[in-house]
Parts: structure tokens; sequence; C-alpha cells
């Protein structure tokens, strides 16, 4: 159903870097749309461009929660509002309460009723009521519903979607008699408009369906079945319908939630040229979470996706001439699609997040209203009293940096560009520097604008652009210069793993059995290493190791530059001993001569071993008692195991019952075997994964 919060769009920046100068090229959408406009326009195709003129209305009363809905008549403006419900009324850009129902909470849709009646919806009483356009109230209807969520005036009928049952009910204005004339068994009807045909379009809750009722036939068909849990506006024009569909789930409590969600359907869809996504520096208000989607159903039933907000929500819409209107819930703007390629731009962007209602005519002059917090703003194409601004995101070099030149691109008009830097996240003008214009602006060869920058150097960065009044410029890119001093980079550990892999098997996670099929692969060692790498440089790594009791390192040769955090050195033919690893970084691949810098570390030492333990003093008594002595020179020995014959191997433990050292003690037992003669094999492995195998005949 109807939500009193929802909620829209939002916005990221594209960063470039380049050796050894940095800079940010700014120059599509996504660069632009995170930064604040006031009556700039956002093209999704890239830029900015002087958009719509507003002034905030004022007034003398206690504003409300929000407006909801408005209405207009002739040069004024009639608002519903919400907490309290009540009837405000605009004119030259002051607003004043006009009337108070002090039994509802929210006035939900307002419509033209017969003279100079204004016909009004209210919840949760189910009250539909007549105001004049002076402040004069009467009730028209109380329906046995809570919600009364859209109105429709045919002659002296009206027609009203309701909820929690999703019923649409019949009302005659004159008499007050009414009837419910169709039950869809969903939630709400958010939405009753002319549809074709002598028809009503009608959304709903929560499934997001479209349904056409007949006027005529009194019958009800589905038109379209949307993946989504509610239809928030319904407009038609030239044989088209365009359709605001929301997939909504609330964090916080609240009486008009809804509670069901489609499942996704399979229909292929046009895919949307922009895409919208939230913004993130909000009040910390709890609202609904989801996605909203514009679409146009033609004539042939086909829905087409014309604007899709990933994380946020649509709530009012407009069609003017080829271009479809659409507020948000969540950042507090306007977004104009035309309708044969969906090229979208962001119009209007409002001090409050949640644009609830708007109208606009074909010459761009209108009205809209906000919810969280209550704000009422009057629009026009025409130049307004205060120039048009543009005010970007804030940038982060990542540390301190010194600023450079701005190329920008511009046409049909001026514009003055205005930079500050600071040393914190959020622009504080205790510790930023103020606004200043670039200096030396002059025109390059290609017909570019230059400019120097008269910043400090800062970690934080932002520009402002201006139009004058009545100024039509398009500024098509900027490219930002900065540099930043080079930092070190610095290793942090180095980690060295040993990649025994010198047999293969089902091996039991103690290490004391060895599987029966042995394969041998390449004994290696990884190693590895994490690094601080504060400014991002490219990064080449170089790799030494020393034998304990050497003076020099040496260099581990490599087919080509190291760039990545690990590498592996296969040892099978390195010499025995005992190792250090010592590992160089350097950034000297993304500085000039001169400015690289490199930091290195050694790592704790490890054992490079590659000989196979060996089996000394085996003996066989007569009576079955066997005894040998394992060793091995580097490594731990882990794993000893028998067989006699071609039957199972049967593993050993020591005389100590331990594996803890180099050199270990074992008997045993072998059991009665047939007379004859009869062959012993033994096999050592060791902690590097080096296996030895021996064998002895005997006779039994």
């Amino acid at each position: 159903m109807k939500k009193v919060l929802i909620a829209l769009i939002l916005l990221s920046a594209t960063v470039a870097t380049a050796a050894p100068s940095k800079h940010w090229d700014l120059h599509d959408y996504k660069t632009f749309k995170k930064g604040k406009s006031k009556g700039a326009i956002i093209p999704s195709t890239g830029g900015l461009k002087a958009g719509l003129s507003f002034t905030k209305a004022k007034t003398k009363d206690k504003l409300p929660g929000l407006f909801y809905t408005q209405l207009k008549w002739r040069n004024r403006y009639f608002l519903g509002s919400g907490d309290p419900a009540q009837i405000w009324v605009w004119q030259n850009d002051k607003i004043k309460i006009l009337h108070t129902f002090k039994e509802d909470i929210i006035i939900t849709d307002m419509i033209r009723g017969s003279g100079n009646t204004i016909i009004a919806a209210a919840i949760p009483s189910g009250r539909i009521y007549s105001i004049t356009t002076d402040g004069k109230s009467k009730l028209i209807a109380k329906l046995p519903v809570k919600h009364i969520w859209s109105l429709y005036r045919k002659g002296s009928t009206l027609y009203a979607g309701t909820g929690p049952k999703g019923q649409l009910f019949q009302i005659n204005i004159n008499t007050g008699k009414f009837k419910s004339i169709w039950k869809s068994k969903e939630n709400n009807i958010l939405v009753v408009t002319a549809g074709l045909q002598n028809s009503l379009l009608l959304g709903t809750d929560s499934k997001a369906r479209v349904y056409n009722y007949s006027l005529s036939s009194k019958k009800t068909s589905l038109i379209y079945d949307f993946s989504g849990n509610e239809i928030r506006d319904i407009a038609v024009k030239n044989q088209n319908i365009y359709v605001i569909v929301n997939k909504l789930k609330y964090k916080a409590n609240t009486s008009y939630s809804s509670q069901k969600t489609n499942k996704s359907d399979n229909r292929k869809t046009k895919k949307a040229v922009m895409k919208a996504t939230p913004r993130k520096h909000f009040s910390r208000r709890k609202v609904v979470q989801g996605s909203g989607w514009l679409y146009l159903i033609n004539d042939k039933g086909f829905a087409e996706k014309m604007l899709e907000s990933s994380k946020g929500y649509l709530t009012s819409l407009k069609v003017i001439g080829n271009e479809a209107y659409v507020a948000d819930g969540k950042s507090g703007r306007i977004i104009k699609i035309e309708n044969k390629f969906f090229e979208a731009a962001i119009m209007f962007e409002s001090e409050e997040r949640q644009i609830l209602d708007f109208e606009l005519d074909k010459n761009g002059n209108g009205l809209l209203v906000t919810g969280d917090s209550a704000g009422c703003y009057s629009v026009s194409r025409k130049p307004g009293k205060k120039p048009v601004q543009y005010e970007s995101q804030v940038f982060d070099t990542g540390h301190r940096a010194s600023f450079g030149k701005i190329i920008y691109g511009v046409e049909n008009g001026k514009v003055k560009i205005f930079t500050r830097s600071g040393p914190t996240a959020e622009p504080d003008d205790k510790y930023w520097n103020k606004w200043k214009k670039l200096r030396g602006v002059n025109s390059l060869p290609s017909g570019q604008l230059t400019g120097q920058t008269s910043n400090k150097a800062a970690r934080y960065f932002q520009y402002k652009v201006t139009w004058p009044t009545g100024g039509k410029a398009y500024l098509k890119f900027l490219k930002i210069f900065f540099d930043t001093e080079n930092l070190r980079p610095r290793i942090l550990t180095v980690k060295i793993e040993d990649q025994k892999a010198k047999i293969s098997g089902n091996e039991e996670k103690s290490d004391s059995l060895i599987p029966n099929k042995l394969k041998h692969t390449p004994h290696k060692l990884k190693f590895s290493w994490t690094i601080l790498n504060r400014d991002k440089d490219k990064l080449i790594y170089k790799l030494h190791v020393q034998k304990v009791g050497d003076r020099s390192w040496r260099t581990l040769p490599t087919k080509k530059p190291i760039t990545k955090n690990h590498h592996y050195w296969i040892i099978d033919f390195i010499p025995e001993g005992i190792y250090k690893l010592k590992v160089i970084a350097s950034d000297g691949i993304s500085n000039p001569p001169g400015k690289e810098l490199s930091s290195h570390k050694i790592s704790r030492q490890f054992t490079v071993d590659n000989s196979a333990p060996q089996l000394s003093s085996l003996r066989i008594s007569k009576n079955g008692q066997v005894s040998f002595g394992v060793r091995d020179t580097f490594s731990r020995i882990t794993a000893v195991s028998f067989r006699v014959d071609q039957k199972d191997w049967q593993m050993l433990l020591p005389n100590d019952q331990i594996f803890d050292s180099l050199r270990e003690k074992l008997n045993f037992k072998l059991e009665k075997q047939k007379k004859g003669s009869h062959i012993l094999q033994i096999r050592i492995k060791d902690a590097a994964g080096n296996i030895g195998s021996f064998s002895q005949e005997f006779t039994e």
C-alpha cells in the first residue's frame, strides 16, 4: 500500500590515477550523482546543466510532520499533510493552514470536486470530506475501512481504493451512499485512475498488480503482475501506461507496511539506462529499504523498465509530452526519463530526502511537497533569485596532497568553479579552507578551459559549480589534478608454509600414517607477506635467501617480476640447511627516479630438507622380534610403517610412543609367518615430507 516513508536514489564518483601525477576524471553520470544539486540537472549521459530554479515556501504556522499529497487549483496549490491531518494552501511562495481534521492522521489524496470544492480522503477513519477553497468542511461518507488511498471522480460518482482488504468503493457524492463494487483479495488498492475506453486502472499491494475495471461491463481484468509488493502510482499517456512499482521492506514499525512480496518473475525487460542507488548521509531515522522501478506498458501489453532504483523508492509520477517525471522518497530528487531511449536526468534535489508528491506543467513550472521533514518548494525553468549551483561530494586523496589545475569543458555559456580543501571527511568551516575561485582561467588550443586551484595542501577536497542567473551552460567534464607525497610501502609480516605435497592418498589426520599410494610432486615452500600500502602505488617485490652461516644473500630468480604478495620456491635441488628469507617491496614502478621508496623484512629461520630419513641397525630375531633405528639430518621423524610381503601397511610408534626428534628407536614383533622366505618392508617419513623405503629378506 502507499507508504508514508519511501526511498530512491544515489551515487558514486570515478577516481583515476596516473603515476607520478594523479587526477580525478569526472565526466559520466556516476561521477556527479553523489553531489548536491541546487537547480543543476544531472543527465544520465554525463555532465551538468542548469536546471530548475526553486523557492522554498515560508509560513508563520507550525509545520506538520510531512506533506503527503497536493492539488493544483488555478494559481493556488492545496497540500494534504500528516501528523496532523490538515489541508494547507500555497500561494506566492507562502503557505498557511486551511483546515485541520482532528480525527485523522494523514490526508492521503485530494481531487477536484464540483464548484469551489475539494474532495479529500483521510486515514485511519475511512472518511471522505468535501472542503471549500475557503476552508469549510463537511463529511461526504465514512466507509467501513481504515485506509482510503486513492480517489477518482466521474461526475457525481466517486471511486475509492481502500485497505486493508483491498476493496474498490463507489460513492454517490450528493447522497453519501456507497457500496463495494470489487474485492481484489489483496491488502490494498493504492491507485485509482482513469484508464482507456471508459475504465479505471487499479494498482494494488501486496502483489503489485495493475488491473483494468470496466465502468461499462463492471468486470475486472489483470493487465500486469509485477515483481514487487506495491503499485505506487499510475499515469496514462498516448495509449501507454506508466507504472511505479516498489518492493519495500520496513525497518521501523508502521501501520502502513506491506506484508507479502511476490516471487521474482522471469519476464524479460529492457535494461534501464540509469540505475539509482541510495545516498549514504541521511538522518539516522529508520526508514524502509528495498527497490523501485518505473515501467512503461505499451498498447500490446509489453512492460519495459525505464528506471531502476536498486535501493530506493519511487513515490509520485507525472507524464508530460514524451517525458516521464518521477519523485523519490530517499534522496529528495525528481528524475526525468524520456520514453524513447530511456535517457534520464536528475532535475531537482530538495533539502529533505522524501519528495512525496509534485506537480509540473509543460513549461517546467510546478510545486513539490516533502516528508521527513515537511517542506514545500515552487520550481520553475525561469531564472530564479538564486544562481543555480552544484556542490560535489568530498574527495579523498588518501593522505595529505597538493592540488594543481582543473581542466574542464563547457558549452553554450559560462560557469564559475570554486574549490576548497580540509583535513576532515566532513567539511568544517573551522578547519577547512574557504571556497576560492579558480585563478587564471584561460582557453587551451583544444577549446577546453583550465584554471589553478588556490587551496592549501590537505587530504580532502571539494569543488562547487555555479551558473549565472539565466545561464544555460553545459559543463561536460572536469579533470582535477593533485599530487601526494610518496609513502613508503611497509611489509608487516612474512609467512612461510611448507608445501610438502610429496605424497598423495587418503592420509589420516595423524601424521603417523603413510598412505598406500605414493606419487611424487615438487617440494615447494610458499612465501607470503602482508603489506601496508597507504598510497596504493603499484609495487614490485624481490626475494633473497641466505643460508645460516653464509655472509651474502642470494637473489631468487623469477621468470617475471613479482607483483603479488606471494611466491612459490621449488626446493627439490636446493642444498639442505637452515635458511632465512628477505622480502623487499619497492614502489619504483609508480614513482620517478629519486622519489621511489622501499622497505624489507626478514623472515624467521626455516629448513630446506630434501633427503629421505635413514634406517640403521635393523635386526630380526628368530622369534620374530624386530628392532631398528631411524634418523634424519634436519627434520623430525613423523611416521614409520611396515608390511610383510604384500599385506597391508601397519603403523608403528617409537619406543617412547612419541615422534618428537630427529632420531627414534623402534621395536615390534612380527606375527607368525608361513615357513619359507619373506620380505619385510619399512617406510619412514620426516616433517619435510621426505619418505625413505627399506626392505630386508628373512626366513621363517
